[in-house]
């Protein structure tokens, strides 16, 4: 299984920073938490489903933070289904 220090250093340039950006005051409006916590939910996001990508197959579920965050970028769908493509190959569900 790929562990996250495999995967935490790739994890920065996986979506740009007006997406980062554009999710995190997503996060912080939709569920009232501040600017740092939504950016931590959107780096743990993108970390957890980067994961996934490496390990088809493996029931993976994410935290409540990390749901919170999949959801946030799901509701963004051309932008999840490119990341999906670019990492995965496959939309991630």
């Amino acid at each position: 299984m790929t562990t996250l220090e495999q995967v935490a250093p790739v994890t920065e340039a996986a979506i740009s920073d007006r997406l980062n950006a554009r999710l995190a005051r997503q996060i912080e409006r939709d569920h009232g938490v501040d600017v740092e916590k939504a950016r931590r939910i959107v780096s743990g996001t993108v970390t957890f489903l980067r994961v996934c990508a490496l390990n088809p197959g493996r029931a993976l579920r994410p935290s409540e933070a990390i749901d919170i965050g999949w959801h946030a970028f799901i509701l963004n769908t051309a932008d999840y289904a490119d990341f999906c493509h670019r990492v995965a190959g496959r939309f991630l569900l």
